[in-house]
């Protein structure tokens, strides 16, 4: 792409100041004239000459300055790793929510404390005899909190007591839980709980925690009237007194019509209100009660192979006396014996073994980061956060608590051993959702200079969204043209929230750089762009800044300095 045109690089030499320089009409119009005018108040007319400490920080000080809102709060810092200095800061330590950006503290610890390698396991065990196809004995699930688990996988686990020859189990199935769980972070917005963004975090998890479902419009019905479609399997219930009005509503009917869902105890919800379209719409509800929803999705597991259950699933606390005695004293589950026991002769458990039936590993963390920082996923996030708690504590103490508390203490403590200094942070989830957090420009761009620098953490640069590519970024307004291919970033948005932190490749090599916007106007955040214009008004003051370079170097003339 030519920045420059041959004439305007003569010119620039002419120039005393490096302030913003020409940008070519490919560059968004709305851009340009920002960029342009606070160019225009930038130059000087009095000199001739080249100096060679021209500030490129003041240049890029002109365009936040013109680009900015004065409604909303901004914190910026660009950070020239090649030459080991900032270039530029704007409120870099006042304290900003940070929304998803937030993730990437919870990627840099957990791939500190859990390791690359780590992965979700969730088992199966039994004790007792196998007499003609019956289990004179118990079995005990243990979930994990493994975020990616699925219906499909769960199944596949209790498939395997079909094929050691089970087909009634006469004692008790169990289902291991931790008492009182915080499955929900201080700080999420009451109005999230019934989304599937914010599903809740806990040792039960099953297809995410979430349940899709549409809403359609009846049939041979009163017009408007809806009905809601979903699984028999849901295991939730949705009443329904939603209704549809027509997309040829006048806007004040429109705009004051919206959907609400009441969430009850035991799964139940109640949808209400109006939404204006001619067809159906997905909906996606987060379960509200983990326990309930996975018993009965257990049950209809259980059925679907045909293994009938005398008792109810019950719900079992999982104490660290039962894990040592699930964990210590079962017996590996081989496939010979399998074969042996599901001989109807009478080949047997023995009553006092503990045997491993079945288990399933998640992926390793290299790829839930991969997935956690690409979709923004809060719910790999925050499993990851209370996850790096319960290794952190467990090591040091034999009570400690799998909850927000805990993870937040200890990830505050692994990321300050790194050199990340927290201590003015608020640190609540491993998401971003809660409203607590608190961080700052400068903390998060300590952060990014880790993630550039350490070995440990290459791997975060390829995981990040690249703008027009992949990710989050693949559509976000701003970043499929000029900035395509050339932004690695995290975004983090939630109403009022527009951040951004990454990487910009330009051609004098990459910069670093953070972008905290609080406070925007809820009825402009949709055509808020002020991260995607500002890496494009420091893109083309670095490409314009090469080709003077360039120029300078033809002519035999020092370039001009960016220090």
């Amino acid at each position: 792409m030519t920045w420059l045109s041959h004439h305007r690089v003569r010119v620039l030499l002419a120039l005393a100041t490096c302030s913003i320089f020409s940008i070519t009409a490919e560059v968004n119009a709305e851009v340009t004239a920002k960029v342009n005018n606070a160019a225009s108040s930038g130059l000087s007319d009095s000199t001739n000459h080249l100096h060679e400490n021209t500030d490129i920080g003041k240049t890029i000080a002109d365009a936040v300055k013109a680009i900015a809102s004065p409604y909303s709060q901004l914190a910026v810092a660009i950070w020239d790793p090649n030459h080991q200095r900032s270039i530029f800061e704007l409120n870099t330590q006042k304290l900003m929510q940070p929304a998803s950006v937030m993730k990437l503290f919870t990627a840099v610890t957990a791939l500190a404390e859990l390791g690359n390698d780590y992965h979700y396991q969730s088992q199966i065990y039994a004790r007792g005899t196998i007499i003609n196809k019956v289990l004179k004995g118990d079995v005990w699930i243990r979930l994990s909190g493994d975020p990616t688990l699925t219906s499909e996988q769960l199944s596949a686990m209790v498939a395997e007591l079909k094929q050691i020859g089970i087909q009634q189990i006469q004692g008790q199935v169990y289902l291991l839980t931790i008492p009182n769980e915080q499955v929900r972070a201080p700080g999420w917005v009451w109005d999230d709980l019934g989304i599937c963004y914010a599903a809740p975090v806990s040792r039960l998890i099953l297809d995410k925690n979430c349940v899709l479902a549409k809403l359609a419009p009846a049939q041979n019905t009163q017009k408007g009237k809806t009905v809601i479609n979903m699984a028999p399997s849901s295991a939730i219930h949705v009443t329904n007194q939603a209704r549809f009005i027509p997309l040829t509503a006048d806007k004040h009917t429109r705009d004051l019509c919206q959907l609400s869902l009441a969430r009850f105890d035991n799964n139940q919800y109640q949808l209400n209100g109006c939404y204006p379209s001619n067809g159906a719409i997905k909906l996606a509800i987060a379960v509200n009660q983990t326990e309930p929803y996975m018993l009965a999705r257990l049950e209809a597991i259980f059925n679907q192979h045909a293994i009938t259950l005398d008792n109810n699933i019950s719900l079992h606390s999982e104490t660290p006396a039962l894990i040592a005695l699930l964990t210590d004293r079962a017996m590996p589950n081989i496939i010979k014996e399998q074969k042996q026991l599901s001989d109807e002769s009478g080949h047997h458990i023995n009553s006092d073994d503990i045997r491993l039936i079945a288990s399933h590993n998640s992926e390793p963390l290299s790829v839930m980061l991969d997935t956690m920082l690409k979709d923004s996923n809060n719910l790999i996030a925050d499993s990851l956060f209370k996850a790096i708690g319960k290794f952190y504590y467990q090591s040091t103490t034999t009570t400690y608590k799998e909850d927000f508390i805990s993870a937040a203490k200890a990830q505050l403590t692994r990321l300050t051993e790194m050199g990340i200094k927290l201590d003015t942070a608020n640190v609540v989830d491993g998401s971003g959702l809660s409203r607590y957090n608190a961080i700052s420009a400068e903390q998060l761009m300590t952060l990014m200079k880790l993630i550039y620098t350490d070995k440990r953490f290459s791997s975060l640069d390829a995981a990040l969204p690249e703008a027009g590519v992949s990710g989050t970024l693949t559509y976000k307004r701003g970043f499929q043209r000029l900035l395509r291919a050339k932004v690695k970033a995290k975004t983090g948005t939630m109403l009022g929230v527009s951040n951004l932190a990454g990487r910009l490749q330009t051609s004098k090599g990459d910069l670093l750089f953070v972008i905290l916007e609080n406070g925007i106007s809820p009825h402009q955040q949709a055509e808020s762009r002020t991260g995607s214009e500002i890496l494009t008004a420091i893109m083309a003051i670095y490409e314009a800044k090469a080709e003077a370079d360039n120029e300078a170097n033809t002519n035999g003339i020092k370039p001009i300095s960016n220090k």
